[in-house]
């Protein structure tokens, strides 16, 4: 979920998809006008459990409906085609 979200979110942002997080937050709250500090810890905190940082069940749901009501908010859901090639997994 959050290497595509991250994805989604640079193309929002105008930046490269391996932007720092800072950078990244930065331009999407430029853009969408969200707070940029609550976004980059996000953006951290999803990072830091892809780096093997312990989680509970709860945070990791937690962090997947932020991620999701983020997309939602900046309407950078899935594509059609994007929803294809997932559940072809």
């Amino acid at each position: 979920v959050y290497g595509r979200t991250r994805r989604a979110l640079a193309r929002y942002g105008g930046v490269a998809g391996d932007a720092p997080g800072a950078e990244l937050a930065a331009r999407v709250a430029q853009r969408s006008g969200r707070n940029a500090g609550e976004m980059e810890s996000l953006l951290r905190a999803c990072e830091d459990v892809i780096a093997g940082a312990p989680v509970k069940d709860r945070e990791a749901l937690a962090l997947v409906a932020r991620l999701r009501e983020l997309e939602r908010e900046l309407g950078i859901r899935m594509r059609a085609r994007e929803v294809r090639q997932f559940s072809g997994r």
